[in-house]
């Protein structure tokens, strides 16, 4: 969790590869996903992978996150 200069708060979930299909990620992402949508653009939820199905790293997730 961080909050941003510009007032934002970040929740940042990671995971490694063995982990980001179980029952508790997909949950996670879930819950995440929701409270972001709630936020009204205050909060952002990334569940960062170390490769995610687009080939971008987690630096280059964080960053599209935070665009």
């Amino acid at each position: 969790m961080a909050e941003l200069t510009d007032g934002r708060v970040l929740a940042v979930e990671y995971k490694g590869e063995p982990y980001k299909t179980n029952d508790d990620s997909r949950e996670k992402k879930q819950v995440g996903a929701r409270w972001e949508q709630s936020s009204s653009g205050r909060c952002l939820f990334l569940f960062a992978v170390a490769e995610d199905e687009s080939g971008r790293t987690v630096y280059q997730q964080l960053a599209e996150k935070l665009m």
